[in-house]
C-alpha cells in the first residue's frame, strides 16, 4: 500500500458495491453498529471525502473484506499453506533458488505485517487507477499521478472513459505509422478486457508548437492521460521496449486498473470468454474461498508480477461457494500461431505451495515454438535457440508448421522461435542477412573453437561465436540440411558484417566491416593494421572518432610513417567482433601485427584520446614492426 503521508486509499469491497464507497470505512472508524439509516446519513455527509482524500496520518486499519478475511490475517493464511514443509525444498535444482528467493520474499512480507496489532495488506484493487510501484518512481514530480487514488467497479458513478492515450508521430516516419497501427490494436484489445481508452493522435510536423509546449524530443511516443487534456503535465510516458500491440495494451490495462479483476460468489470477472487465453499474456484464472490461505497466496502472487515468469500476467480471482471446490489455473498467452499444444495447465496438487505455482506458470511460458522476445535462459535450459526472422507479409502458421516437422528430432537440443515482423525486427534482418525478408539463426550455447580457429586463423576454447545462418527463402529441405550440419558440427560460423556506407574520398581511415577486417587481417605482407573499435551511440566514442581521425592526417603526411599503418574504424553495433574481448572495452584502439595469429599478438592503446600520445603510440610500433 503506498506510503499513508502522502496517500491514502478507499477500498470498495466487491460484496459491499451496492453499498456508498464510504460504507464500510465509517463502519470501521466508528467501531459501533449504527442503525442504517444514521449510517446512509453519515455516508452522505462524507460520500465527497471518502473519494479523495490525503490523511496526515495512517489510520489503524482499513477493511478489506474483498481479497482477505475479516478474522483471518494473512500470516495465518500462510501458516495453513505450509503444513507440508518449506515451499523451497525439492523439486528442479535450476529453478529452486528462484523459487527459494520468492518464497522468502513472500514469508518476509508476511512477517512484516504481522508486527503489527492491525495486518495491512499491500494489495492492488480491481479497476484501481494507480501503478505507484510501477511508474511513480520513475517519473518527475511534476508529471507524478495526482496523489488522490480512485477505486472504481460497476456500480460507482467514478469513469475512466474518458482516459486518452497520446500518440505523437512524425509524418513520413513508418516507425510513427507501425506506432499508430499499434496503438490501435491495442485498443481493441483494451476493450476485450474491459477497459476503455480513447486514441488521440497528434502529427507533431502539424502541431510544432505543442511539441514545444509538452517538450516532446522523439517520435514516436505514446502517453497515457487520465482525462482527454494532452496539454496536462500530469502524465504517464510509454517506456516499454517495443512498441507492439501487446505490451501497449498491457500497459494501458495497467494504468487502468484491470491487470487483476475479482468477482465475488455469482458473477464473472473479465468480459472475455473465461475459458479463453489473452494476447497481451498468460491469464491465471483462480477458483477460491474468500479468507482462504489459497485466497491469500493468490492475492500475494497478483501484486507481485516482479517475481513471476511473465510480468504481464493477468489475474482473473473469482470467489467461489465453500460448497465449491478451489482450482488454479494458467491459459497460456495466445499467439498468432496454434501448433497444438494445451489451451491451459491445472495445479494438482493438494496443496498450493509458492514453488508448485511458479513452476505451473514457468512451465505455461515454455512453448514449442516460442513468439515475439527470446525465451529467456531459465526456459531454454542447455538448449541452443533457433530464431526465425520474418517479414510481415508471411504467413506465421505455415512458418510454425514447417518449424515443427522437426520438433521431435531435436526437441532436447533445440528451442524453436518466430521473431515479431516488426521494423525493428526487419532492421535486425537486414543487419544480420543484408536484407530485410529474413532467414533463420541457430544461437549455440556450445563454443566451436574449431570453426572459430578455421575463420581468424587462432585457436581460442571459449569463442561466443557459436552461431550459424540460413537466409531465406527456406524450405523443408533446405532447414533440414541446415540443422544436420549444425548437429554434426559441419556448420560455418555466422558473423554480422553490415553493408558499408559512402566514406570521403580524402579520409585516411578506411570503414571496415567484418568481412574487410579479417581480409585484411589475413593478408600477407601488410603493413600494421589499427582499428578503432566504436559504436555510434557512444558518447566517448565520438571523441574517439575526431581524434583517430587527425592522427591518421597527421601520420599520412610524414614521408618515413605513412606507409607503415592502415587506419581502420569498425562499427560494433552493426558487426560481430571476432576479437571478441575488444566488446566489452569500447571504444578501443587495437593493432594488429602482420602475419599468422595476428589476433593472438594484437596490441592495445591504453593511453587517452589526445592526438600527440596516439601518434607517439603507432610511431614506436611502427618503428619496431619486425620484432612484434
Amino acid at each position: 500500500m503506498a506510503d499513508w503521508g502522502e496517500k491514502f486509499v478507499v477500498i470498495q469491497s466487491p460484496r459491499a458495491s451496492s453499498q456508498p464507497i464510504a460504507f464500510t470505512w465509517v463502519k470501521h472508524v466508528l467501531g459501533v453498529r449504527l442503525s442504517l439509516v444514521c449510517l446512509l446519513l453519515i455516508a452522505s455527509s462524507l460520500s465527497w471525502h471518502s473519494i479523495c482524500v490525503c490523511a496526515a496520518s495512517e489510520p489503524t486499519s482499513v477493511s478489506n473484506a474483498s481479497l482477505l478475511s475479516k478474522t483471518k490475517p494473512i500470516t495465518a493464511a500462510f501458516t495453513g499453506l505450509s503444513k507440508t514443509g518449506e515451499a523451497g525444498e525439492g523439486g528442479n535444482s535450476v529453478l529452486e533458488p528462484a523459487f527459494k528467493a520468492d518464497t522468502q520474499i513472500y514469508k518476509a512480507s508476511l512477517g512484516k505485517q504481522a508486527l503489527t496489532d492491525s495486518p495491512k495488506v499491500n494489495i492492488e484493487e480491481p479497476n484501481v487507477v494507480s501503478e505507484e510501484e510501477s511508474i511513480g518512481d520513475q517519473m518527475p514530480v511534476q508529471q507524478r499521478p495526482s496523489l488522490a487514488v480512485f477505486t472504481t467497479s460497476a456500480n460507482t458513478n467514478i469513469s475512466l472513459t474518458v482516459a486518452t492515450l497520446a500518440v505523437y508521430t512524425n509524418e513520413g516516419c513508418p516507425y510513427s505509422q507501425e506506432a499508430l497501427r499499434e496503438a490501435q490494436v491495442a485498443q481493441t484489445i483494451v476493450r476485450k478486457h474491459g477497459g476503455t481508452i480513447n486514441i488521440r493522435h497528434v502529427d507533431m510536423t502539424k502541431e510544432k508548437e505543442l511539441g514545444r509546449l509538452l517538450a516532446i524530443k522523439a517520435m514516436p511516443c505514446l502517453r497515457f492521460y487520465r482525462n482527454s487534456d494532452i496539454r496536462s503535465t500530469t502524465y504517464i510516458a510509454y517506456e516499454g521496449v517495443d512498441m507492439t500491440a501487446d505490451e501497449i495494451a498491457y500497459w494501458i490495462l495497467q494504468q487502468l486498473g484491470k491487470t487483476i479483476q475479482i468477482a465475488p460468489i455469482g458473477q464473472e470477472t473479465f468480459r472475455v470468454a473465461a475459458v479463453k487465453g489473452s494476447t497481451v499474456g498468460p491469464v491465471v484464472h483462480a477458483s477460491v474461498h474468500e479468507g482462504s490461505p489459497r485466497a491469500a497466496l493468490v492475492t500475494w502472487l497478483s501484486t507481485n508480477r516482479e517475481q513471476l515468469p511473465s510480468k504481464s500476467t493477468l489475474f482473473n480471482i473469482k470467489y467461489v461457494d465453500l460448497s465449491q471446490q478451489e482450482q488454479f489455473r494458467v491459459y497460456r498467452k495466445r499467439l498468432p500461431f496454434d501448433v497444438g499444444e494445451e489451451e491451459y495447465l491445472t495445479l494438482e496438487e493438494p496443496q498450493w505451495e509458492p514453488k508448485s505455482i511458479l513452476a505451473l506458470m514457468l512451465a505455461a511460458e515454455n512453448r514449442k515454438v516460442f513468439y515475439g522476445d527470446r525465451p529467456s535462459r531459465i526456459l531454454l535450459g542447455k538448449r541452443a535457440l533457433l530464431s526465425v526472422y520474418v517479414s510481415h507479409h508471411e504467413n506465421l502458421q505455415d512458418i510454425a508448421l514447417l518449424l515443427m516437422e522437426f520438433y521431435e528430432t531435436y526437441r532436447e537440443r533445440l528451442a524453436f522461435h518466430i521473431a515479431k515482423g516488426t521494423l525493428k525486427e526487419a532492421a535486425r534482418s537486414q543487419d544480420t542477412f543484408s536484407h530485410s525478408w529474413g532467414g533463420a539463426v541457430i544461437i549455440d550455447q556450445q563454443a566451436n573453437p574449431a570453426a572459430y580457429q578455421k575463420v581468424t586463423g587462432v585457436l581460442r576454447e571459449h569463442s561466443p561465436f557459436s552461431q550459424y545462418s540460413l537466409s531465406m527463402p527456406f524450405n523443408y529441405h533446405s532447414i533440414q540440411l541446415f540443422l544436420k550440419q549444425w548437429s554434426t558440427g559441419n556448420s560455418e560460423l555466422h558473423f554480422r558484417s553490415n553493408r558499408l556506407s559512402y566514406t570521403e574520398k580524402e579520409s585516411h581511415v578506411t570503414e571496415l566491416n567484418h568481412f574487410h577486417f579479417l581480409k585484411t587481417l589475413l593478408q600477407p605482407n601488410r603493413a600494421l593494421l589499427a582499428v578503432l573499435y566504436y559504436e555510434p551511440d557512444c558518447s566517448d566514442c565520438q571523441v574517439y572518432l575526431q581524434v583517430w581521425k587527425e592522427a591518421s592526417e597527421l601520420f599520412k603526411t610524414a614521408e618515413h610513417l605513412k606507409s607503415q599503418v592502415i587506419f581502420g574504424q569498425l562499427d560494433g553495433s552493426l558487426n560481430d567482433i571476432v576479437d571478441f574481448d575488444i566488446k566489452k572495452r569500447i571504444p578501443s584502439i587495437v593493432v594488429y601485427p602482420e602475419g599468422p595469429k595476428a589476433l593472438d599478438r594484437r596490441l592495445l592503446y591504453t593511453g587517452s584520446p589526445i592526438v600527440t600520445d596516439i601518434l607517439g603510440f603507432l610511431s614506436t610500433l611502427a618503428a619496431k614492426r619486425d620484432e612484434l
